[in-house]
């Protein structure tokens, strides 16, 4: 008598069973993900305000300790590109330009978090110092900022411009600061 021999394969309810389960264990680990990758983008964030603070650092050390100047925003099309351009010296990266009517940004000007395409402003990170130097816009604007500054060292110099860091309802992650001592805080 020939005997039976049990089938090789999975059966339709085995097969559907391990799909659900995978299922399953997909969905429950995919918000853990996106937190992942949330906190990551707020590292590489951190990273770059703080290469972009040592260029800040950097020029203060070569310009007396003052901070770099600004009278305007950042605009590319007018090439208004300070204190960023002054900062990119020292750090040996270069800034952002229109390539044939096409934006061309590298890090450390472009958070990770940021997917706004502004022509005029392209930097991610705001200079705070700007709005009290066009408020000292008599004599030596930058040396008022500097030791405004250097009074309050608790006031961030720069940080993120957007929205992109705004705190949400899924676990976003706050803006980040860079203050005169060199130290770099999220919100």
């Amino acid at each position: 008598m020939r005997r039976a021999r049990p089938p090789c394969g999975f059966t339709l309810v085995e097969l559907l069973l391990v799909i659900s389960i995978v299922a399953l264990v997909l969905s429950l680990a995919l918000p853990a993900l996106a937190g992942a990758r949330a906190a990551a983008r707020n590292s590489v964030c951190q990273s770059q305000v703080r290469q972009i603070g040592l260029g800040i650092a950097l020029y203060r050390d070569a310009w007396n300790e003052l901070l770099p100047l600004a009278l305007t925003m950042p605009d590319i099309r007018r090439d208004r590109l300070d204190p960023w351009r002054a900062v990119s010296v020292y750090l040996d990266v270069p800034l952002p330009r229109l390539e044939r009517n096409e934006l061309k940004i590298a890090s450390p000007w472009r958070c990770p978090a940021d997917h706004s395409v502004r022509a005029r402003q392209v930097f991610s990170y705001g200079y705070l110092a700007w709005t009290l130097m066009n408020f000292y816009d008599t004599l030596e604007p930058q040396r008022r900022a500097t030791a405004w500054y250097e009074r309050f060292p608790l006031s961030p110099v720069f940080s993120d411009a957007g929205r992109f860091h705004r705190e949400s309802r899924s676990g976003g992650i706050g803006r980040n600061f860079w203050r005169i001592d060199g130290s770099v805080e999220r919100e």
